[in-house]
């Protein structure tokens, strides 16, 4: 009994592992697909032009509006290269998921009560950050959206900013509050994350999880 136990504990740990490497993937993926690649980790410009920069210059009130338009175009057209990063994130989002599912499948597979109830935990935490993730991606899709028919409206009105007005503000106050729910997100994964590794470390040494991969 105590040889099975073992290979079950062993088997949740390896699985952990796994969810572990993928969360770090889909972290990645989720910087991905909003980086502005025009200023370095220093913050200093590395003067490349994409699909961030193009949009504020398409929103500079200090500018002519065939600038205006020549930039919302711009940026409509990087946007549809850009797309291909929050794909990717996507894909990383569903093979957190895939993960995850095993990794509840392997807690629930413990014999042992006690230690079954806390991997159960564990994998809830697991699956949370998860949702989070896809939820943190809907968001950005979200914003992408409003900003890019904000865009295609720009084009319409040949750079005029002031007949689009109230389609400016409307859209600022949703992206304003689509921040604010991306910030809180952002707060949750790595809330639950170190709930998560507590609860995993605590199980590691009282039951003496001997699976030595890197977590």
């Amino acid at each position: 009994m105590k040889t099975t136990q073992n290979r079950s504990l062993n088997a949740f740990a390896q699985d952990y592992s796994s969810f572990k490497d993928n969360q770090s993937d889909t972290y990645i993926g989720s910087i991905v697909a909003i980086l502005d690649t025009s200023v370095d980790e220093n913050g200093k410009s590395t003067g490349e032009e994409n699909y961030f920069t193009y949009l504020d210059k398409a929103l500079d009130t200090t500018q002519p509006n065939t600038f205006r338009k020549d930039n919302a175009e711009k940026a409509l057209a990087s946007y549809s290269e850009h797309r291909k990063y929050t794909d990717v994130f996507s894909e990383k989002i569903l093979k957190l998921d895939s993960v995850t599912s095993k990794l509840v499948e392997s807690a629930n597979r413990i014999d042992n009560n006690e230690n079954r109830v806390a991997a159960v935990e564990i994998s809830v935490y697991a699956r949370q950050i998860q949702q989070d993730y896809e939820s943190m991606r809907l968001k950005y899709i979200e914003r992408f959206n409003l900003q890019t028919k904000l865009l295609g409206e720009l084009v319409k009105s040949n750079g005029d900013i002031l007949s689009i007005e109230s389609s400016l503000i409307n859209v600022g106050k949703k992206i304003i509050k689509l921040n604010d729910d991306i910030d809180d997100l952002t707060e949750n994964i790595d809330m639950t994350s170190k709930k998560m590794n507590d609860a995993y470390y605590s199980l590691k040494g009282r039951a003496g999880i001997n699976y030595n991969d890197e977590l």
